[in-house]
């Protein structure tokens, strides 16, 4: 990590031509941190230019998550550069680490998608959401509701029941929709 800060292009065709699997994905993943936090455009590239196996998979999902914790926007759009299967599980990783680091930002970007992908990823902001802003992110729910009984409000009000069930049951109590009761 510390010759990649200097040299990382060095750095990563030294790592690649480790023979030891498990040693050189430690070295890979040191470099692609180091390299990412840097030139997180080109760590990216590199890291997905490596051969389809277990460590490419590992790698690009590391190196994802490094990027979506300072840029999450960029990291969707390095994402979006894969195949379709692999753009949408790192899209989806992206999502949950943006959830974490900033919840209501996260949820506007899934109130911006299309329907299709708003229940692809809406679960994967809800429950960080809710713990850290339940009344916005309840609201947040409401509005992306595309059914009379909204099951993302009620999954996240499940949620919430886990670290405070009487506000939970409050507000289960005063919806507005039978189904949102029950």
């Amino acid at each position: 990590a510390t010759l990649a800060g200097a040299a990382p292009e060095q750095a990563w065709a030294s790592a690649k031509q480790v023979t030891n699997a498990a040693e050189r994905f430690a070295y890979l993943h040191a470099v692609a941190g180091a390299w990412a936090a840097q030139d997180p455009e080109r760590a990216f590239a590199e890291v997905a230019e490596l051969p389809a196996q277990w460590q490419r998979k590992e790698l690009l999902r590391l190196a994802t998550l490094g990027i979506a914790s300072r840029d999450p926007r960029l990291a969707i759009r390095l994402a979006e550069s894969q195949g379709s299967l692999e753009s949408g599980q790192l899209t989806e990783l992206i999502a949950t680490q943006w959830s974490r680091d900033n919840p209501s930002e996260a949820g506007r970007w899934v109130e911006s998608l299309s329907r299709p992908d708003q229940a692809r990823y809406a679960y994967r902001v809800s429950d960080a959401y809710v713990a850290q802003k339940p009344t916005e992110a309840l609201a947040w729910a409401l509005r992306l509701a595309g059914s009379p009984q909204r099951y993302l409000w009620s999954s996240m009000l499940g949620e919430m029941a886990r670290y405070d069930p009487d506000q939970a049951l409050q507000l289960a109590q005063s919806a507005e929709s039978p189904a949102q009761r029950a």
